[in-house]
């Protein structure tokens, strides 16, 4: 981030709250805005803060379907299945289509891909990256006990 002109705060604290509210109040925030997280533990955390400032939840923006529009869909349907929902998106958004037909001449592969390959599969190794810094810097606290990622240690 800091790469790309931004301004980044990073601070290792085992509260949540407190640390937020200093940054907030050591800028002069007037406004914090959060993605609306998929976790929804998470989202009542956020939305449990007591902030020196206004909160404001943004929605999401990593699907293509809102929520909103997936339930509006969902609930005119007598059955959810994942099958139904790639050819709908397929076709609200043209993708893989021929005009109003699957590209191919098929919704899905399914029952190809179930299929066991046939023959020595040749898979490239997998990719390795030696630790950098930070990293190391994280597996020694997670080591340690220092840093532990449970949400009722992180925001209690």
């Amino acid at each position: 981030m800091r790469g790309g002109g931004w301004q980044v705060t990073y601070t290792t604290s085992g509260d949540f709250e407190a640390p937020l509210k200093a940054w907030i109040q050591a800028h002069n925030i007037t406004e914090v805005r959060v993605m609306a997280p998929n976790d929804r533990p998470f989202l009542q955390i956020v939305q449990n803060l007591e902030l020196p400032c206004k909160t404001t939840l943004i929605p999401k923006n990593q699907f293509l379907w809102t929520e909103t529009e997936f339930k509006d869909w969902a609930s005119s349907r007598k059955r959810l299945l994942i099958g139904d929902f790639y050819r709908a998106s397929r076709q609200r958004f043209p993708i893989l289509m021929d005009g109003n037909k699957p590209a191919g001449g098929q919704w899905n592969f399914d029952k190809k891909n179930r299929q066991l390959p046939k023959g020595k599969l040749d898979t490239p190794k997998p990719l390795w990256f030696e630790p950098d810094a930070i990293t190391q810097e994280v597996i020694a606290q997670v080591k340690s006990g220092v840093a532990d990622l449970r949400y009722e240690k992180l925001f209690a």
